[in-house]
C-alpha cells in the first residue's frame, strides 16, 4: 500500500515525508489524483500496522495474480478480513474477483482518491487505492 515517493536522508534512516526542518506540504502532493499527503500516508500506514492485527499478522492471499492493472489481496486473522484492492493504470478498473461485490458496503479504512464515488461496485478511478475491513463470514 506504499506510493512513489522522493526519499530524504534523516541522520541515518530515509524518510519519504522529508527532512524534519521542512514543513510539511499542505496541498496533496501525489500526481494521478491522490488526495492524502505523503507524511500522512505513511503515518495511517503505520497506524493500521499497529492497532489491526489483520493487518500485521493476517494470512496473506493474493486474489488476480495474473492481471497488470489491478493489484488486489486479502489478510485474514482470526475473525477479521482485509481487502486491499489498487488500479495501477491511467484507466478505471473494475476488479473481477468472487465476491468483490460483497466487499462494497464494508467498512473503508484506506482510501487515495477520497470518498468512493459508486458505493454498489468495486469499480476504481485511475490510479485508485481502497482498504476494506470485515468481519469475516461464517460458514
Amino acid at each position: 500500500m506504499g506510493a512513489p515517493v522522493r526519499w530524504w536522508v534523516a541522520g541515518r534512516r530515509l524518510e519519504p515525508w522529508g527532512r524534519a526542518s521542512v514543513r510539511l506540504p499542505t496541498t496533496p502532493i501525489f500526481a494521478h489524483g491522490w488526495r492524502i499527503p505523503v507524511y500522512h500516508w505513511y503515518r495511517r500506514l503505520a497506524d493500521m500496522r499497529r492497532t489491526l492485527p489483520v493487518v500485521a499478522l493476517g494470512d496473506f492471499t493474493m486474489l488476480l495474480p495474473e492481471d497488470e492493472q489491478v493489484y488486489a489481496f486479502t489478510r485474514c486473522h482470526e475473525d477479521t478480513e482485509l481487502l486491499v484492492v489498487a488500479n495501477f493504470s491511467d484507466a478505471g478498473a473494475d476488479p473481477a474477483f468472487a465476491d468483490a461485490e460483497s466487499w462494497c458496503h464494508e467498512r473503508l479504512l484506506l482510501a487515495n482518491c477520497g470518498g468512493v464515488p459508486d458505493e454498489a461496485t468495486l469499480r476504481l478511478r485511475p490510479w485508485e487505492l481502497r482498504a476494506y475491513m470485515r468481519r469475516r463470514p461464517t460458514g
